[in-house]
């Protein structure tokens, strides 16, 4: 290690880069003392680089504990290093403390009283010394690099701009005999990203304002003390908030929190957990921009148990914009969120060729729906899966998964089976006691030609729901998964909705998103007109999928290019045969007849544009 290596490791704030290169430099052996000496210097420089980039970065670490746990941890091979370890240097005077070092009355002891600054005996000492803060430095650049690092830099905005991008090996495989163009009258768009008509976008990072008042900030709030756990939380009036990795912790759960019209709750471009009772926007929530996406993965998960009188208040276990607030997520774009298979996967693949190229990652799930015979609780053939790998070839894309498939899933010339992304970076979800408590006995006999789910049971999911309600009131979502929302047979509680909004419709979109495992449809619109729903996935889900509309008096909203599959009807099961008649079978357990045959998409009114989506599964 040379005096120009040390310079240039010292001028880097990072700890990773500190740490890989001390990780590969090893101790060298004695030699003239001079040189050892500038050769300590230097290391416990890097020592204190560490410990002051740290605390600088409002780290939750104990940096005093964690040096001296590296100076213990790696010292025990000798008991006299482990003993010159323990009187090196104490954070935060580590120049001065780091002169401690002395000499050994035995072999067991230490001199007690004040400790002469002097430089080390002899070249034997300084190797020692050498080999000690080596290795505390490796151990604890390695525990900021890998484990502190993202409490020490959570504070710190993302740089990203885009989807972070992975190595992706092309013309990877060879492409003769897939299937190029799907047989489907309709394609796939592959542009990943539009702006509604008449819909500025913000060309800044919200995040970055410098008005923004910090959560973790005590004299934030009017009451003069941050909000704690199971708290209802009220931002103050005409303030902009901003919420960071370092606000907030995966175990507190407020209650109800509201942001009135005149404040903005603003969240920073970092890994954040939120947990709360529900969101009541009647100012601004914000979580990037069109134009300044989130990449960070973010997690809000809403809690509540169902209330005996429903529907409970808008904001309770949901995000609601009311009274003209506004909800605008932006999360990364992966695309097309969906596409088709290239060729037959056949039980026990365990790679899929697709018909796009697709920017998708390793880590996410995917959607492969069924192609066979019937596609109901009780039997059918979608699966989820988790991807390991992408490679492209041409106009193709290869995934592998991280399980072989159970099932054969078609894709000839004839027609090939979808494959979606669920998986998002940004993630609104119910908490797991929004599960249906009533699915025991899930299958009842009802035919001779074969089983169906009771009528009377999977009734009681009471997940999560975002909405937006009453003129000047907008909900804009894209880059995001809705898991575990909708709140079953109960009107008005959908993962998104917009409602009642009227001719302000075309501020609202959910664009690039998932719904997985909803307990009552994927999007709703009521009484609103020119909205767009755009490019994304719907899978596992109650009721009626993408609803277009409640009303029927709904015109001039555009579904486009969104796939929906696996779709669960509620109440009798009913056979073609029922749906001739004029009055369609219905019981006192519905509240929207029309769930008797629910199915990915129902539109009840003409005016509307109706462009490139796929169907698969519930009544299709």
């Amino acid at each position: 290690m040379t005096k120009l290596d040390a310079i240039s490791i010292l001028n880097e704030a990072d700890f990773r880069s500190i740490f890989i290169f001390v990780i590969q430099w090893k101790p060298t052996p004695p030699r003239h003392v001079a040189t050892m000496n500038e050769e300590l210097r230097l290391l416990k420089e890097m020592v204190a680089k560490v410990v002051k980039i740290a605390s600088s970065s409002d780290s939750k670490l104990d940096m005093k504990r964690e040096l001296e746990d590296a100076r213990g941890t790696y010292t025990l091979k000798s008991r006299r290093m482990k003993l010159l370890a323990k009187r090196a240097t104490a954070v935060p005077n580590i120049d001065d403390d780091l002169r401690c070092t002395r000499k050994l009355k035995s072999r067991t002891q230490l001199k007690k009283g004040p400790c002469p600054a002097r430089p080390a005996p002899d070249a034997t000492q300084n190797t020692r010394q050498i080999m000690m803060w080596t290795l505390a430095l490796q151990r604890l650049a390695l525990v900021c690099a890998l484990g502190a690092r993202v409490a020490a830099a959570a504070c710190v905005p993302s740089s990203a701009t885009s989807v972070p991008e992975y190595p992706v090996e092309e013309n990877a495989f060879a492409t003769d005999g897939l299937v190029e163009s799907p047989a489907e009258a309709v394609t796939l768009r592959i542009t990943p990203n539009e702006l509604p008509d008449g819909y500025d976008a913000s060309y800044a990072c919200p995040y970055e304002d410098e008005d923004l008042l910090a959560w973790e900030d005590a004299s934030t709030w009017t009451s003069g003390v941050v909000p704690a756990n199971g708290e209802d939380v009220e931002l103050p009036a005409n303030t902009r908030v901003l919420l960071s990795g370092c606000s907030v912790t995966e175990g507190i759960i407020f209650g109800i929190i509201t942001i009135p019209a005149s404040s903005e709750l603003v969240f920073a471009d970092h890994d954040i957990v939120l947990n709360a009772q529900g969101i009541r926007v009647q100012g601004k929530l914000t979580l990037g921009a069109e134009s300044c996406r989130l990449h960070s993965q973010i997690n809000i998960t809403l809690y509540g148990e169902k209330p005996a009188t429903l529907p409970a208040d808008p904001a309770y276990k949901g995000i609601a914009a009311i009274d003209g607030g506004t909800i605008s997520v932006h999360g990364s774009i992966f695309h097309p969120t969906w596409s088709r298979l290239a060729a037959t996967a056949a039980a026990g693949d365990s790679q899929l060729y697709l018909q796009h190229r697709v920017n998708w990652q390793p880590g996410q799930l995917l959607l492969v729906t069924g192609t066979e015979l019937k596609d109901s609780r009780d039997w059918h053939r979608n699966e989820v899966r988790t991807i390991t790998a992408v490679e492209r070839s041409g106009n193709f894309a290869r995934i592998t998964l991280s399980l072989p498939l159970e099932y054969t899933h078609f894709g000839g010339v004839e027609y090939q089976g979808e494959v979606g992304l669920l998986s998002r970076n940004i993630v609104i979800q119910g908490d797991e006691a929004s599960e249906p408590t009533d699915t025991e006995n899930d299958v009842c006999a009802y035919s001779q030609f074969g089983t169906y789910p009771c009528e009377d049971k999977w009734l009681t999911g009471y997940g999560g729901h975002t909405m937006a309600a009453g003129e000047g009131s907008t909900i804009q979502m894209e880059g995001v998964q809705l898991y575990r929302m909708g709140q079953t047979n109960v009107l008005a509680r959908y993962p998104w909705h917009v409602h009642l909004v009227g001719e302000g419709g075309h501020r609202s979109y959910l664009k690039h998103s998932s719904v997985y495992h909803s307990f009552f449809r994927c999007a709703s619109v009521h009484g609103t007109n020119s909205t767009l729903i755009q490019d994304t996935v719907g899978y596992d889900v109650i009721g009626h999928c993408f609803y277009i509309a409640e009303d029927g008096v709904e015109e001039n909203t555009t579904v486009a290019y969104n796939l929906g599959a696996h779709v669960h009807f509620l109440g009798f099961p009913q056979t073609s045969s029922n749906q001739y008649m004029d009055t369609l079978e219905s019981n006192e357990n519905l509240t929207q007849p029309a769930d008797v045959t629910a199915s990915p998409f129902y539109i009840t009114r003409a005016y509307h544009r109706i462009i490139g989506n796929a169907a698969s599964g519930g009544y299709a």
